[in-house]
């Protein structure tokens, strides 16, 4: 997505993120985006967990070692404490009321 790294870079920089969620995780493209920007800028390494409904992609991605963790689940129904995160992206999310893949 042009244009979108440097404010990505510029909000890490404002808020200096720990404990990121990555909403949708697909395969891992932002996490290697995140991580590296975080690592660079704050010279520490953020928990970055990953959720995604696809089992699949979530078996591959657990396989490079991409998240710290990997929680297959819906977007709707997250098993989190409120205000657990201090960053949480959707980047490539979409959700769409009353809509289902089967």
């Amino acid at each position: 997505m042009p244009g979108i790294e440097p404010w990505i870079a510029t909000i890490i920089r404002q808020h200096k993120p720990s404990l990121v969620l990555d909403l949708g995780v697909g395969m891992g493209f932002w996490r290697l985006l995140i991580k590296s920007y975080i690592a660079r800028d704050l010279n520490e390494e953020p928990i970055l967990i990953g959720v995604d409904i696809d089992v699949e992609k979530l078996m591959q991605l657990k396989k490079m070692s991409m998240y710290d963790e990997l929680i297959c689940s819906d977007i709707k129904y997250l098993p989190f404490r409120v205000k657990a995160f201090n960053m949480v992206m959707a980047i490539e999310s979409l959700y769409m009321k009353g809509f289902w893949m089967s």
